[in-house]
């Protein structure tokens, strides 16, 4: 079980990476953000409920790559400059040729 959230960390982490760049994916980047704050704030309470009566409690809603892809988000939006405006397409000016057998 705990393989599988921290499959679903990787996969929110690169799923925002990827949609950070592109404006009509803005909103995927907020919720895979979003979704990755909230399995912290889900272990934070976790612990902080069990904690008392178990002080080796450990939550699945905190896999080992959690916080290391949280500041690596971090990260990114902080120091890494993206220019997301729209590329222009580039024309070919020369023909193509057709090779003949």
């Amino acid at each position: 079980m705990e393989d599988l959230f921290e499959t679903h960390v990787q996969l929110l982490t690169q799923i925002h990476l990827l949609a950070t760049c592109n404006p009509n994916l803005n909103p995927e980047a907020s919720s895979t953000r979003i979704c990755l704050k909230e399995l912290g704030t889900f272990a934070q309470s976790s612990i902080a409920l069990h904690h008392q009566y178990n002080p080796k409690f450990q939550t699945l809603f905190q896999p080992c790559n959690l916080m290391g892809a949280m500041q690596l988000i971090e990260d990114f939006s902080t120091h890494v400059s993206i220019d997301c405006s729209p590329h222009k397409t580039v024309k070919k000016t020369g023909r193509r040729q057709m090779c003949q057998l």
